[in-house]
């Protein structure tokens, strides 16, 4: 039986467009000091307001109160100023301002869970911003109505106020206010179950604020793309998309956004049954609930430590944790929260065998979830009341509750809900891949106009020159003048030429920027160091690019059996292989994730499928691809396929003994082949201390020594035997100093793929 869980999937909200984020917290404080001292001495109100309005900013974060008085005493400076004569655009200035501080108001009220007081702020900033028909500031109030809703779970009043404010942002071409609407919207499908539509508007806003670079609202939509991967089963990319947005929020000091983050981190570690961990961000995620003063994040980090308790028989201790969170929750009248309450306190009761008071308290939760179109905890409450049932013997009401419950499962869990999350991830990665790539061809022809333009200044400099020459012989008579003349003429090309210099120069560099914005891109498709070691503890990765951006990759997928990696060599290196890299990584990725497969030959042959398919589209005949070793680890059993690359196994004899062994891949790519045949899948049952080697070529042909050959797969095997006695970390140490040492003052020939793993 399935104990209720609760997540933190939060909206973002706008106070006249503008999205709060709070720096470094030191230099807030200073600037927070400058600012009050301003005010002190500010003599216009028009300047005081300026003023409050950048400190309210600056403490919205830290001090939600303080900052709600900074908000009534702009309005009040407003109302005294609306009193006397102004002029038309002094009197726009006083109203955008006093609409500004409703607005602000009523988001602040919303965050106490004082609804009828944000209702009325948010109407009387409307009410302001219509006078003035400020268009930025009503959809700013509708996209905090549109939250206001959603917090209440009244999703069609949300979702009315949300799709006006996506109308008029469109208008404005305010992509940031489009990204806020959307992450909304996002929110109210997760809440009804469709996964397919909060995955399509929550990415929508991901591609958005990324662009824009603000961290604040990415770190919001990574949060919700991760709640949408964990319910989907997909716990390894779940924890990718939680642990990047908590990074973001402890790059802008979101306390609340951390607190929401490591909720949802220990959720994941619970459901993977890591109760200690999960534990652990439990409580960390209520000490920084406390310290943002988020009574709902509270109210959730209690119900959760209270469910980790629960699951150590606990059962008093934790009713009394699901008792705090009700009462807070029925404090900011949370609906969401007070059915998740009832939820656990009649699991609490159902585990002490108590089916009266368990089926009062689910049933309440219940009849409160199908109000409020709460499928989520409809569905829970309908699977854990037809158990209740089954143990009374009413098996008619056990049927009842097990249809309600397959109907709502079935609504979550539909074969195209799930295909349509996986396309809108790819469309995330394809269109920030996109906008790199356009970037980097608009450089490119911007460059090349710039040489031309600097070639056609060379030359005419050259033919004023040959125009002097001629010209000296012809009128001798004339020449001091005329080459004085010349010589000033001579002078202002040369100047010109410096200049399409420095602007050849200045295009480099925005190149090399563009390239490094995309290795961030690619960067991202690369599993971290902590997923890998999460999940290979004895696990080392070398991996060194050539250029900025690699051809190369390395590859890692969790099942709920297998642990999948793979080093990958894609056609070329530089910006052309890392084109290629992302085609071939979301051909993996779609071949596990869409296509449910497991079998490393059978992957290969479907990954070369989709790539072949990929590359079609184009008009022209691309016959790029990928060499590739992947390996799938089952307890000690190891399957194995390679296109052109092997797998090297190095398996321990007695105490001193090392037996080497080579398992040659299949002599084709991943890609277009004259004669494709289905990849072959090997299966080696591995023994403890056991050590397996996955690599591209890069490393083997090298060019370095003494006479400037390529180092060759003898000498590294040579090498990796003459380290098997040092752990995986030390390898790794001592494979990068030998190819250093190596390659010496040669350039690096190719990129680098080099994993070991240790059984």
């Amino acid at each position: 039986m399935k104990s209720g869980r609760e997540k933190v999937l939060i909206g973002l909200h706008m106070i006249c467009v503008v999205l709060f984020v709070c720096g470094n917290f030191l230099n807030a404080q200073n600037q927070l000091d400058s600012l009050k001292l301003a005010l002190n001495t500010a003599v216009h109100d028009s300047t005081r307001i300026t003023i409050l309005k950048e400190i309210d900013d600056l403490i919205y974060l830290y001090e939600p109160e303080e900052a709600l008085k900074i908000n009534y005493r702009i309005d009040s400076i407003c109302s005294v100023n609306l009193k006397s004569n102004l002029n038309p655009k002094e009197k726009e200035f006083y109203i955008q301002n006093k609409g500004y501080a409703f607005n602000s108001m009523g988001v602040y009220y919303t965050n106490l869970g004082k609804y009828d007081s944000a209702i009325v702020f948010l109407n009387a900033a409307k009410i302001e911003y219509r006078k003035i028909r400020f268009w930025n500031g009503i959809s700013a109030v509708y996209i905090n109505f549109g939250r206001l809703y959603l917090e209440k779970n009244v999703y069609e009043k949300a979702l009315t106020y949300l799709e006006s404010a996506v109308q008029i942002k469109q208008l404005l071409k305010d992509y940031k206010g489009l990204a806020v609407a959307s992450v909304n919207i996002g929110n109210i499908h997760y809440n009804r179950g469709d996964y397919a539509k909060a995955m399509r508007y929550t990415t929508q806003s991901l591609i958005e604020f990324e662009k824009l670079n603000d961290k604040y609202g990415a770190s919001y939509a990574l949060n919700n793309i991760g709640l949408i991967q964990q319910e989907m089963k997909n716990y390894s990319a779940a924890e990718d998309y939680f642990t990047r947005s908590l990074k973001l929020r402890e790059e802008v000091n979101d306390i609340a956004g951390i607190s929401a983050s490591m909720n949802n981190l220990g959720l994941l570690f619970q459901e993977q049954s890591l109760s200690e961990k999960a534990e652990a961000y439990f409580q960390k995620s209520l000490f920084y609930a406390k310290k943002a003063k988020d009574r709902q994040i509270e109210a959730i980090a209690l119900s959760n430590i209270g469910l980790v308790l629960q699951e150590q028989k606990k059962f008093s201790e934790a009713f009394a944790l699901f008792s705090e969170s009700m009462k807070i929750r029925e404090e900011i009248e949370d609906d969401l929260g007070i059915s998740e309450c009832l939820y656990n306190i009649g699991y609490n009761y159902f585990l002490q065998g108590d089916m009266s008071k368990s089926a009062d308290f689910v049933s309440r939760s219940m009849t409160l979830s199908k109000s409020r179109d709460l499928i989520l905890q409809t569905r829970d409450a309908a699977n854990l009341l037809k158990g209740i049932y089954m143990r009374q013997g009413q098996y008619k009401q056990a049927l009842e509750m097990y249809e309600k419950y397959i109907a709502a499962r079935d609504s979550i869990l539909s074969d195209e809900n799930q295909r349509e999350t996986i396309r809108q991830e790819y469309r995330y990665q394809y269109e920030m891949q996109s906008v790199a790539d356009s970037i980097r061809r608009m450089e490119e022809r911007k460059v090349s106009d710039a040489e031309i333009a600097r070639q056609k200044a060379e030359l005419r400099v050259k033919r004023n020159q040959q125009f002097v020459l001629f010209g000296g012989l012809a009128f001798v008579l004339l020449f001091a003048a005329f080459v004085y003349n010349r010589f000033r003429v001579t002078k202002k090309q040369n100047l010109i030429i410096e200049a399409q210099k420095q602007l050849v120069e200045e295009k480099n560099k925005e190149i090399t920027d563009s390239i490094n914005y995309a290795k961030r891109i690619q960067t991202a498709i690369l599993p971290s160091s902590r997923i890998v070691n999460a999940y290979l503890p004895e696990t080392f990765i070398f991996y060194k690019p050539k250029d900025i951006v690699a051809g190369d990759f390395y590859w890692l997928q969790k099942t709920e059996n297998e642990v999948l990696i793979a080093a990958c060599d894609c056609t070329g290196h530089g910006v052309p292989g890392a084109m290629v890299s992302v085609v071939c990584n979301n051909g993996l990725n779609r071949s596990v994730r869409e296509y449910g497969l497991t079998d490393p030959g059978k992957i290969l042959d479907k990954t070369r499928e989709i790539v072949i398919a990929e590359f079609e589209k184009s008009d022209e005949d691309v016959k790029d691809g990928m060499d590739i070793s992947l390996c799938s680890l089952s307890g000690n059993t190891l399957k194995w396929s390679g296109a052109n690359n092997p797998l090297w196994i190095f398996k321990r004899n007695g105490v001193n003994g090392i037996e080497r062994i080579e398992i040659k891949p299949d002599k084709q790519p991943i890609g277009k082949y004259a004669d494709p045949k289905p990849f072959t899948t090997h299966t080696i049952e591995l023994c403890k201390g056991d050590t397996i080697y996955l690599f591209t070529d890069g490393f083997q042909d090298q060019f370095g020594g003494e006479k400037g050959k390529k180092l060759k797969a003898s000498k590294l095997r040579e090498l990796l035997l003459s380290i098997q006695h040092l752990d995986m970390d030390t390898q790794m140490q001592k494979l990068e100093t030998e190819f250093e040492t190596w390659r010496g003052e040669l350039e690096q020939n190719d990129d680098v793929c080099l994993i070991g793993v240790r059984v």
